[in-house]
């Protein structure tokens, strides 16, 4: 056989041992690095989860400051759109009022002005009616002087 002694039975059940042991050390090792690694993306989980959510209710809370925003746009917007239908209901009365008015005055002015016309009719006949009264005055006379020179 060789020079070498040959391990005894012990001798190889204790390395066996020792390389068990090794690799469990090696595999306590590792399930130890996995566990903190583990744990560390749990914690990087857990943080990103807490950013989501803080970052979802500060979004939450613009869109709410939005939404009032927009509702006092609204609201302005309506009160702005109440006072133009009112200046302008103002405005339409008044040109009413003032058409009605110019309607009034045309006709008491077109009232006036038949009045005034029958007027002048009422002079030119009357003017008339003395031209030829005194026509007929200057004929009668006509013929006294004419009846007169003639005798």
């Amino acid at each position: 056989m060789s020079d070498t002694p040959q391990p005894s039975r012990l001798d190889r059940i204790e390395a066996a041992l020792e390389r068990q042991a090794e690799h469990n050390k090696r595999f306590e090792e590792l399930i130890a690095a996995r566990e903190k690694s583990q744990a560390a993306r749990d914690k990087r989980f857990e943080e990103l989860i807490a950013e989501r959510d803080k970052r979802f209710y500060e979004l939450l809370a613009e869109l709410e400051k939005i939404q009032a925003e927009r509702e006092r746009f609204q609201a302005e917007r309506e009160r702005l759109q109440a006072e133009r239908d009112k200046r302008f209901d103002e405005r339409l009365e008044r040109l009413t009022e003032r058409q009605e008015s110019l309607a009034q005055a045309f006709e008491l002015s077109r009232l006036e002005w038949q009045d005034r016309w029958a007027d002048i009719t009422a002079a030119l006949r009357q003017d008339a009616e003395n031209i030829r009264a005194l026509a007929r005055i200057a004929e009668i006379h006509d013929r006294r002087l004419s009846d007169l020179e003639g005798q």
